[in-house]
């Protein structure tokens, strides 16, 4: 009895050790704000942790489909930041000045992100996940360029209205978020009605995180404002209040 009560838990925790994963990355944030001249190297530690444990997520829901999902994410991100460098379309015109690897002059951070950001806001509204999810990535970027912005990882070329970022730059992320959950939507139709909570935890310590560190660490209060409110907003998507016929019931 004993003994199948311990395989029967090492092989929960294999099943969910990408959670552990998650829980790593946000104490990875914490330290963050805290040591300045680590920025960089916390920066790429706990995004890539963040990518482990999405990954890991996306295995276990959706078997070896889930390499698909990263690769073509991975690859977007590439893509899309390539064009946007090159051309100014679709955020404006920007040049990236960020430390660390990079591939085609991207650094390898930002289409990392790009899977880890659009596999956690595809879990977060019920319903028209299509139209929504890009706004969940908007509203996260809301305080990630400014910061990166601040922190010299790029910059635009003739700033912006927002901290140094043009508004433009919020539409091309809404365009090229809209294409690439058009795209994993059609890759797994299961994205289309899960709604993981664990994932909705993810983007609730990264509202509180984003909120916090950007009024007290950052000096940016109006951007941790703007961000805190605009991410709220997104996971009020994730509460699922009961119909009131149910509710009347007895």
């Amino acid at each position: 009895m004993k003994a199948a009560f311990s395989v029967h838990s090492l092989q929960r925790l294999h099943l969910t050790w990408w959670k552990f994963v998650l829980v790593l990355w946000a104490l990875s944030m914490v330290p963050t704000p805290l040591f300045p001249e680590a920025f960089t190297a916390l920066s790429y530690f706990s995004t890539s942790l963040l990518v482990i444990g999405t990954l890991g997520y996306a295995l276990e829901h959706y078997g070896s489909k889930a390499y698909t999902l990263f690769l073509v994410s991975f690859s977007f991100g590439v893509a899309i930041e390539w064009l946007g460098k090159t051309t100014g379309i679709p955020f404006g015109d920007y040049r990236y000045t960020a430390p660390g690897p990079n591939i085609f002059g991207v650094p390898l951070l930002v289409p990392l992100g790009w899977w880890a950001f659009t596999l956690i806001a595809l879990s977060l509204p019920k319903r028209h996940k299509l139209f929504l999810a890009p706004l969940a990535l908007v509203a996260w970027d809301l305080g990630l360029d400014p910061l990166m912005v601040a922190k010299g990882f790029w910059s635009f070329e003739n700033g912006g209205v927002y901290f140094g970022v043009p508004l433009s730059n919020f539409v091309g992320w809404y365009v090229s978020g809209f294409i690439l959950v058009w795209i994993l939507l059609r890759l797994e139709p299961k994205l289309i009605t899960d709604s993981p909570r664990a994932l909705h935890l993810v983007f609730a310590v990264q509202t509180f995180l984003m909120g916090v560190g950007l009024t007290v660490f950052f000096g940016m209060p109006l951007a941790g404002l703007v961000t805190f409110v605009a991410m709220g907003l997104c996971l009020l998507q994730t509460l699922n209040p009961k119909p009131k016929w149910k509710a009347q019931r007895r």
